[in-house]
């Protein structure tokens, strides 16, 4: 397995602890099922939050890197909601703002556990979060 794409960060608990951590995402593998049927799969890690990899499975390498990085946001969200923030390594000071950063850089792969993957935000939790973020780091 080969990592293709990583974003290292500090997450931030609610209590205040920082553990560093990272988001990962590796390139889609063939597989073969018990029935015969073939498949894709693409690992992805967000550490230490999450530190069991998961994936993402599909008929086409696309499909399951896009089901990898809707589970990714996924687990974003659940982090999120529980009051974990995200701090970039040269941003250690803002996480209010290094979180906001993460949001628009997940954007519409950001979804609450049962979501499907067309509804965005119906009940506008990240809207709200996403506008709270940023009214903290105007304050500042």
């Amino acid at each position: 397995m080969r990592w293709f794409a990583e974003h290292r960060v500090i997450w931030v608990l609610p209590s205040g602890e920082r553990r560093p951590g990272r988001i990962a995402i590796a390139l889609p593998e063939a597989g073969v099922a018990p029935n015969g049927d073939a498949y894709f799969q693409c690992r992805y890690v967000v550490e230490p939050c999450f530190p069991v990899q998961g994936f993402g499975r599909a008929s086409d390498t696309m499909q399951a890197l896009m089901d990898a990085l809707r589970l990714v946001g996924t687990e974003v969200f659940v982090l999120l909601e529980q009051g974990v923030r995200a701090v970039y390594y040269d941003e250690a000071d803002d996480p209010d703002g290094s979180t906001l950063l993460l949001l628009m850089t997940l954007g519409p792969m950001i979804r609450k556990p049962g979501d499907s993957f067309g509804v965005a935000d119906p009940e506008g939790k990240i809207a709200a979060l996403t506008s709270r973020l940023a009214g903290t780091r105007k304050a500042r």
